[in-house]
């Protein structure tokens, strides 16, 4: 047996242990070792026990500081070119992204290694880049049957997500629960570029709202109508899907909304004004953009919505995801003035 080491701790339930293990990865957080269960309780060994706490806290996930004797993580057999960080798992599918410099075979037994972690995967797949105006991924399959399709579980929600077909990324789930917890009874939002519904559904998970969820590909707003049916029983509020461009939007939607949320890191400032012409007096937008830092994430989403709301206020910016050394997405929130 290996020898126990100790480690700081956070006591989540295990309801929430998800959740919480892929908000605190996204933070490099957890210590290298087996998080342990406690009854109804799991304890998550952790590098910064005080950063930790807070980072759960945002989220509204309780946790109790802990210490104990863990049992260090067993080697991955991940080759070291490529790391853990690498990969992402939705549903029982698995996803490398390609990095410059990687030989092939390394990813070939990447896919072998990480179903030693995961011995239930269907289909291991290497990212080897983006298609056309849907920028679909371009995949190549390192392992399994080449299934495509899979059920995806966050906050205790389910989503039907096509890999190769459909935009989604398991780790803004922590990101659309605070979102989620931000709504009010009787609003009414707009998910301008919804994908198969993540942020729509687990808004109305929450609050007693109307969500419009659009998006371009045919095949994503079908799924995400698809994913209403499958969390109805979970839903409080409404959420409706439309297969729309977003830019024409002000010609067929009728109403001011209260909230709208823009996911479309590379291309969102080309939608700043659709956005302003359905925006309601007093609205939040929430606006997702990829570039270098917070300074210039606010400038610019900032300066281009001055020129089609009127007047806007920034509420708050924070890094969401890296997305390269170089580059990350921001999430700027901003409050359109009365």
């Amino acid at each position: 047996m290996s020898e126990l080491v100790n480690y700081g701790c956070v006591k989540v339930e295990v309801r929430r242990a998800e959740q919480a293990l892929a908000a605190l990865k996204a933070k490099g957080l957890i210590a290298k070792a087996k998080p342990k269960r406690e009854n109804d309780k799991l304890k998550i060994p952790v590098l910064d026990l005080l950063k930790a706490s807070s980072t759960l806290s945002g989220l509204g996930i309780e946790s109790e500081p802990c210490e104990d004797l863990f049992e260090p993580s067993r080697p991955s057999g991940i080759p070291k070119e490529i790391g853990l960080s690498s990969f992402i798992k939705i549903g029982n599918i698995v996803i490398f992204s390609r990095s410059s410099g990687v030989p092939f075979d390394a990813y070939v037994r990447a896919a072998q290694a990480v179903t030693r972690i995961y011995p239930r995967l269907e289909s291991v797949f290497l990212k080897v880049g983006t298609v056309g105006e849907l920028r679909l991924p371009q995949l190549v399959l390192l392992y399994g049957s080449g299934s495509t399709l899979t059920r995806a579980t966050e906050n205790g929600l389910h989503f039907l997500v096509d890999v190769a077909k459909t935009y989604y990324n398991p780790k803004l789930a922590g990101e659309r629960l605070r979102v989620s917890k931000e709504v009010s009874e009787g609003e009414l939002i707009l998910d301008m570029f919804a994908g198969v519904a993540p942020f729509s559904i687990t808004a109305a998970s929450a609050a007693r709202c109307e969500a419009v969820a659009v998006d371009v590909n045919p095949y994503a707003a079908y799924l995400a109508a698809r994913n209403v049916a499958l969390n109805a029983r979970r839903l409080k509020g409404k959420v409706t899907v439309m297969w729309a461009d977003s830019r024409t939007l002000p010609d067929v939607l009728e109403g001011e909304f209260d909230r709208i949320i823009m996911n479309n890191p590379t291309s969102v400032l080309d939608f700043i004004g659709p956005a302003c012409a359905l925006a309601a007096k007093g609205a939040r937008l929430h606006v997702y953009i990829l570039t270098g830092d917070e300074s210039t994430a606010l400038d610019l989403v900032t300066s281009t919505a001055l020129k089609y709301c009127g007047s806007v206020r920034p509420i708050g910016v924070h890094r969401v995801l890296e997305y390269s050394p170089s580059q990350s997405i921001y999430s700027v929130e901003l409050l359109v003035k009365a």
